[in-house]
């Protein structure tokens, strides 16, 4: 929650590995996201951007 362009989605982004961060350290905890590692982010993060694709269709 936050202003219009405060840069929550790219914070996000930069978490998830979409964006490559220029400059800077995201920390967990005290713990840099390289100590942490990619795919512990990914597993426990769920994130739902701005504008979602939906489908009309049957999961099988």
């Amino acid at each position: 929650v936050g202003a219009s362009g405060g840069g929550k989605s790219t914070l996000v982004q930069l978490l998830l590995g979409l964006y490559t961060a220029q400059a800077g350290t995201i920390r967990f905890g005290g713990s840099s996201q390289q100590e942490i590692g990619l795919e512990t982010v990914r597993e426990n993060v769920a994130v739902v951007m701005q504008h979602p694709a939906l489908f009309n269709d049957t999961v099988r």
